[in-house]
């Protein structure tokens, strides 16, 4: 038994070097997240801003903002294809959605419905935080993002609609109020107009 306990401690450094090379020679890397799920995910380079913005990494973030990265493509992150925007709103990370915002993410970008779950295609950044019932990242999108409380989804619900469907009231009463204050401030544009 001594001999065969060293014969297979000899194999392993071989075994693990082999490994070794094969994850090297892989274009992807892995990565652990020990973010909301703890998820092992892969990572290709242009991913990583949708990464940071999903999982509140603001260092990572910023870090490829700073290399140029595009702020409103839409790319997979648990499911959903989303912008960095988008993403940062589903998972309730206001500082993220803060830096996204001061540096010119489109607040009404949609996930892409095709490549994302039913669920959530369609969505805007203002959907997907109402939806999750984050109530500071609703108030800053619709106070300094300037996004449009009565847009609506590809199944023509607004985001007061979905919050109320998800039972996640504080949002949807900021949203009512908004809403009134919106088609308010619509019909003096339309009464100064005419």
């Amino acid at each position: 038994t001594r001999r065969r306990i060293n014969s297979c401690s000899n194999a392993w450094p071989e075994q693990l070097a082999r490994l070794g090379r094969l994850f090297q020679s892989m274009e992807d890397r892995l990565v652990f997240l020990g973010g909301k799920k703890g998820t092992l995910v892969r990572l290709k380079e242009k991913q990583r801003i949708t990464v940071a913005a999903a999982t509140g990494d603001l260092g990572g973030l910023l870090q490829d903002l700073t290399l140029g990265s595009d702020l409103d493509t839409c790319r997979s992150y648990e499911w959903i294809n989303a912008t960095a925007l988008g993403h940062a709103s589903r998972w309730g990370n206001l500082e993220c959605v803060k830096a996204l915002v001061r540096r010119g993410a489109d607040v009404e970008a949609c996930t892409d419905p095709r490549t994302s779950a039913s669920y959530s295609a369609g969505q805007r950044p203002l959907h997907l935080a109402a939806t999750n019932g984050h109530l500071v990242v609703v108030e800053y999108l619709c106070v300094y993002g300037f996004a449009s409380v009565l847009a609506l989804n590809n199944r023509g619900r607004t985001a007061k609609r979905c919050a109320e469907d998800a039972q996640e009231l504080d949002c949807a009463e900021f949203l009512s109020k908004a809403e009134l204050v919106a088609i308010e401030e619509g019909l003096e544009a339309a009464a100064d107009f005419l």
